[in-house]
C-alpha cells in the first residue's frame, strides 16, 4: 500500500498480470483487511482472468462516507495521487483499466475535474484497455463494484473526454 490511514494512493497485489481499477476514494481497505469493496474486486480480477490488481482512485482521502470529503480540492493531493496514478500504468504493459468509479463523482464538485485530467494522462497509454462493469448507470457513469452483479458483462469504457 502507498499511503497511510489518511491517503491511499495505490494499493496492489503484486502479479504478473493485474486489473487495474480507478475507484472514487479509498475506504479502509489495507494490505490485511479487504473492505467490501475490495472483497469485489478481487472477484472481478479473478473472474476476468486477472492473478492481480491495482487498486487507484479519483481522489485519494481514505474515508467510507464520500460526504466527508472536504468542499475544496486539495490541490496538492490530486497531484501527488495524479503522479502514483501514472507511475504504477507505467509499470504495466498493455493495462486493463477497469473504470468503475460509480455515481458518487457527482456529489463533490471537483471529482469529475479529477477524473477528467486522469483519464486524459491515462489515455497517452497507446496499449491501455478501458473497460467497465455492465452498461453505464443511468446518470451517465460507469459502475461502482458493489454496485454490480458478479455475472455481469464487462464492456469496454469510452474513454474519450
Amino acid at each position: 500500500m502507498i499511503g497511510d490511514d489518511k491517503v491511499r494512493y495505490v494499493l496492489k497485489k503484486e502479479g504478473k498480470n493485474p486489473l487495474i481499477v480507478l475507484g472514487i476514494n479509498p475506504s479502509t481497505a489495507d494490505d490485511v483487511l479487504p473492505d467490501r469493496t475490495m472483497t469485489r474486486v478481487c472477484g472481478f480480477a479473478e473472474k476476468m482472468g486477472f492473478d492481480s490488481f491495482v487498486m487507484l482512485n479519483v481522489y485519494p482521502l481514505r474515508t467510507p462516507q464520500i460526504e466527508e470529503l472536504p468542499a475544496e480540492l486539495n490541490p496538492d493531493l490530486h497531484q501527488k495521487n495524479l503522479s502514483h496514478i501514472v507511475e504504477e500504468i507505467s509499470k504495466i504493459e498493455n493495462p486493463t483499466i477497469l473504470v468503475a468509479h460509480g455515481n458518487s463523482i457527482s456529489k463533490k464538485k471537483y471529482l469529475r475535474t479529477c477524473l477528467q485530467e486522469i483519464l486524459n494522462e491515462l489515455t497517452k497509454f497507446k496499449t491501455a484497455k478501458f473497460i467497465q462493469l455492465g452498461d453505464l448507470t443511468n446518470e451517465g457513469n460507469p459502475r461502482h463494484p458493489l454496485m454490480a452483479r458478479a455475472d455481469i458483462e464487462i464492456k469496454e469504457y469510452n474513454a474519450k473526454i
